[in-house]
């Protein structure tokens, strides 16, 4: 029985932490493409590009999602098929766009 539970304990422990840090990066990216758009707006530009590790390829769609990201905002072009395997660190370009009204 107590291995049990100490199982279960350190299932909930990974959870958390993958948790957090599925956060952390969701964040770190939101605050980018913020400051991206903000410089990119007082500077009065439709658009900028920006090169993104690959640590926040698996976040982007939910920070640029239509309907509960920055996507409501702005058009977000990237490609998250860089033919490059998950495992090696590289960059990706991402292209953000003012929405046409």
């Amino acid at each position: 029985m107590t291995k049990l539970t100490h199982d279960d304990a350190a299932e909930l422990d990974n959870a958390e932490k993958i948790s957090a840090e599925r956060l952390k990066k969701v964040g770190s990216l939101t605050r980018l493409f913020e400051k991206a758009t903000t410089k990119m707006n007082s500077l009065r530009k439709n658009s900028v590009t920006l090169q993104i590790a690959s640590s926040y390829l698996p976040y982007i769609d939910e920070v640029a999602d239509v309907k509960t990201g920055l996507g409501q905002f702005y058009e977000f072009e990237y490609n998250k098929e860089t033919g490059i395997p998950a495992s090696v660190p590289h960059f990706f370009l991402c292209t953000v766009r003012t929405k046409k009204v």
